[in-house]
């Protein structure tokens, strides 16, 4: 991307939010409202918000995994608890039964996790229900025992693992509530749910289907319980709702003041990641052409030619630009298999992937530098949703022949941005005044070659099946 539309991006960003931010209190609700709107829908902004939701995402699915083995976990620890202790067994009077336990995991076969409340840290999961439900059996157990009701010995392994359960879930919920309360995409996903109740479009429920009701039926419920509120946040300034910026309101107002600048310091975050990661590779380009280029060359040479096969090139090529990004603290790894994919270069960065396509071409190759942007696609579309990337970067190199560059950068296509960098290690002689004329890869050649590339790979696919 260049560094243009880079500074397009944040200087946009920075005056919406600060005028955002400087707004009177009676019409900061319209305002957070096209605010909203632009983060979730200009094609510029949208990509680094869309990030900030899927780390959400990625961890409740973390959470929610962490539940379900707990969950496991506990149902074996009751049985165990009953075959140690059959005095355990429920009694009239107990106020936590083994009767609710299993009632308990046969209502939640499919497992969820409350919703997010921030003013309170209790724990209503399923599985520290279970285990208090362990724990108050174990405790009246030892109350008996204390009085002399019964001459046993609770066993300490079983009551280890109850205790350490319970620890566990503890840490994992803590863990779970201190992460949305400074998320960026957890504030951004509370603003938009406040937003969507100023004005909420109208369900026609002739054309809602009946397995999508009860969704539907809850929304409106919700809905219906804060159009009030919101409503006299919103149009405070009208005669209908004069008396709306009463003290809670206006309490309301400016804590969604504070999460928006979480989300705007997480976008804004996203959004220079990417720069950073462009000004390193164009640093890369131009070490390669002022500084680089004889060493290079001599890699790529066998005698006093080229390497003839094009794949040892590239491997030479990609080699050098993973030495070069370790350096600059990027750790990557070369054609990691991923399926029946290999990308050439991947970051270990866990939380921000970074992923690279290498191309070297010599000549006028530019359908073949296409393909590079279309496998690159491929890769991003195949490794979304695990990594929830939504951008690729493509490092081409010209060892000889016209310089070839994209109409467009970065590259829209799909639903991803691709940022390609040039890298012109052609000789001095072919440059100048008896260069060729550059060559221009357009926004339209790019779209209809990933039809055709598409149909292609398709039609491959079908052969080798």
């Amino acid at each position: 991307m260049g560094k243009d539309v880079y500074d397009h991006i944040v200087e946009l960003l920075d005056r919406k939010f600060r005028f955002l931010m400087e707004s009177h209190d009676i019409s900061f609700m319209l305002e957070l409202e096209r605010f909203v709107a632009f983060l979730t829908e200009n094609e510029l902004i949208r990509d680094a918000a869309k990030k900030l939701k899927q780390e959400v995402d990625k961890r409740s699915a973390e959470y929610l995994d962490e539940l379900k083995q707990d969950m496991e976990c506990a149902c074996k620890l009751k049985d165990q608890l009953i075959a140690a202790h059959p005095q355990t067994a429920d009694l009239p009077g107990d106020l936590r039964t083994f009767a609710e336990f299993d009632l308990i995991v046969s209502d939640n076969d499919r497992l969820s996790i409350p919703e997010f409340r921030e003013n309170t840290l209790a724990d209503e999961t399923t599985v520290a229900r279970l285990i208090l439900i362990l724990s108050a059996k174990l405790e009246t157990l030892r109350e008996r025992i204390h009085r002399g009701g019964l001459s046993a010995t609770i066993d300490g392994e079983l009551d280890g693992e109850i205790s350490y359960l319970n620890n566990k879930q503890q840490f994992n919920h803590k863990k779970w509530f201190n992460f949305n309360m400074t998320s960026s995409g957890r504030a951004l996903i509370d603003i938009e749910k406040e937003v969507s109740r100023i004005n909420p479009v109208p369900v026609n429920w002739a054309s809602v289907t009946e397995e999508s009701r009860n969704l539907f039926i809850s929304q409106e419920v919700d809905t219906c319980f804060n159009k009030e509120r919101v409503g006299d946040a919103t149009y405070a300034g009208t005669q209908q709702h004069k008396y709306g910026l009463d003290k809670e309101n206006r309490a309301n107002i400016a804590d969604f003041r504070q999460k928006l600048r979480r989300v705007y310091e997480g976008v804004r975050q996203e959004i220079g990641t990417t720069r950073l990661r462009s000004q390193m590779l164009d640093r890369y380009a131009t070490r390669c052409k002022l500084y680089n280029r004889e060493a290079i060359h001599r890699q790529l040479v066998v005698g006093n030619r080229f390497r003839p096969k094009r794949e040892a090139r590239e491997h030479q090529l990609t080699q050098d630009l993973a030495l070069y990004l370790y350096d600059q603290g990027i750790t990557t790894t070369y054609r990691l298999r991923v399926g029946n994919r290999e990308p050439d270069l991947i970051s270990k960065d866990c939380e921000n992937p970074m992923i690279i396509e290498v191309k070297a071409y010599k000549g006028k190759e530019a359908s073949r530098l296409q393909k590079g942007i279309y496998q690159l696609h491929d890769y991003l579309c195949y490794l979304e949703s695990d990594l929830h990337l939504y951008e690729g970067y493509y490092v081409y190199f010209c060892i000889g022949g016209p310089v070839i560059r994209f109409e467009d950068n970065p590259i829209r296509i799909g639903g991803f941005n691709i940022h390609p960098v040039i890298v012109d290690l052609a000789e001095s002689e072919e440059r100048g005044s008896k260069a060729e004329n550059p060559i221009t890869i357009t926004r339209e050649m790019v779209e209809s070659g990933l039809i055709q590339y598409k149909r292609t790979s398709s039609q491959r696919s079908r052969k080798t099946r």
